[in-house]
């Protein structure tokens, strides 16, 4: 398994992350695979960022901090 995952929250959703005890951003983050994140992905209130767009997404989320 790999040692992250980036994750969007699908639409409407808000989900809790128990690492930052923040909700995870609408523009998603890399956690790390656990049990948590393995139910979220099966009960469908996740998605997993494809790898070539999961760039994209952090680029847009910096800009927005900024």
């Amino acid at each position: 398994m790999a040692d992250t995952l980036y994750v969007i929250p699908n639409k409407g959703l808000r989900i809790p992350d128990p690492a930052t005890g923040r909700d995870l951003p609408e523009t998603g983050d890399q956690v790390t695979p656990s049990r948590y994140w393995r139910q979220r992905l099966k009960d469908g209130d996740v998605t997993i960022a494809v790898a070539d767009t999961a760039p994209a997404i952090e680029a847009g989320r910096k800009k927005k901090e900024v």
